[in-house]
């Protein structure tokens, strides 16, 4: 438990204090209506920036010891930290503004015990369930040879002759980096668990419901509770739940980007489309399903808002840098110097 403690301190609290401090500085006066769904966005991001700063140290510094990934990891939270001056009172008032505040007690004491219900339920399959699915066990196992080996190759053909493992997915890293980290974590501290990795699938579901609450509340209260009541009841999201699937990041991250997408339509704000560029990029990695949307959804933000030719390309360079930046690199270096587009007409 000591590994999942120092994960959940890292991925869950940590980060998303970081990341809120962050975006409250750069967007809060410019965001409007977006406010709201800063919280939501920290908590997001927060756990994919180990995964982040790892894929980064293992493509351009790789093979060297755990603990050399692990002090770099740190000291780029701690930096964060100190340099945004985060304090958990911001992030608590942020929550209570967000999430108590507009609804009444009776309804405050029943999300808490729903929540409180679902957490119980969801940790005690996260303790129990093995990791035996297909597609998780491609990713758990790629997790480990990274993990093992400390570096990302891009190569014809992601084969490890050791364990005779062929990896063949087109999706980004940032997932089994989840697992890495973790395995890192372990390392260090001589403890073998694969809980955290395992918990992330219904850590995401619950930011689906609760980013339901955010859209709905205000002017559909009944739609606020019967859409989360409903998506819970989703039998493949419940599959996620239980076998740990990814589809519940992905789908938190193209809901998000789709909220900030219309926040963007509608203030016209540079940091919204700063913050949509990082949640595509995050999504690109996660899943390969990301690209269609950020296929459709690129040209709508850049093009469609009035302004001077210069002034989209501006966007346009701005988006695309933070996409490629935060996570869509990963599909040229796989295109240029790694499995080309065979993966993708095969």
């Amino acid at each position: 438990m000591l590994s999942f403690s120092t994960n959940i301190l890292v991925s869950y609290i940590l980060t998303p204090l970081i990341i809120y401090r962050i975006l409250y500085r750069t967007c809060y006066r410019t965001a409007d209506g977006a406010k709201p769904f800063f919280v939501l966005a920290a908590f997001g991001i927060g756990p994919l920036v180990p995964s982040l700063l790892l894929y980064y140290l293992f493509l351009l510094v790789p093979g060297r010891p755990v603990l050399f990934y692990l002090i770099n990891v740190f000291l780029v939270l701690a930096m964060l930290y100190v340099t945004v001056r985060v304090s958990p009172r911001d992030i608590l008032a942020a929550i209570k503004t967000t999430f108590v505040n507009d609804y009444g007690r009776l309804v405050r004491w029943a999300l808490m015990v729903a929540i409180a219900v679902f957490c119980v339920v969801w940790l005690c399959l996260v303790v129990e369930t093995p990791i035996i699915r297909h597609d998780v066990f491609e990713y758990a196992t790629l997790a480990k040879l990274f993990a093992r080996d400390r570096k990302i190759v891009y190569s014809e053909h992601l084969f490890d002759p050791v364990t005779q493992f062929y990896y063949v997915g087109r999706h980004g890293f940032f997932f089994p980096l989840i697992a890495s980290w973790e395995r890192l974590v372990n390392s260090a501290l001589h403890i073998d668990s694969d809980l955290f990795f395992k918990s992330i699938s219904g850590y995401y579901l619950l930011l689906i419901v609760l980013g339901q609450l955010l859209v709905f509340h205000k002017k559909r209260p009944l739609l606020a509770l019967f859409v989360p009541m409903n998506t819970l009841l989703v039998t493949a999201l419940v599959s996620n739940l239980v076998y740990f699937h990814l589809d519940t990041v992905r789908l938190f991250f193209i809901g998000l980007c789709t909220l900030f997408v219309y926040y963007f339509m509608y203030t016209k704000s540079p940091p919204i489309l700063y913050l949509l560029g990082v949640c595509l990029g995050l999504g690109l990695n996660i899943h390969a399903t990301a690209l269609m949307f950020a296929a459709v959804m690129f040209p709508i933000v850049v093009f469609i808002p009035q302004g001077f030719l210069a002034e989209k390309l501006k966007r346009a360079l701005a988006l695309g840098g933070l996409i490629i930046m935060f996570g869509g690199i990963h599909y040229i270096l796989d295109l240029f110097i790694g499995r080309g587009l065979h993966i993708w007409i095969s």
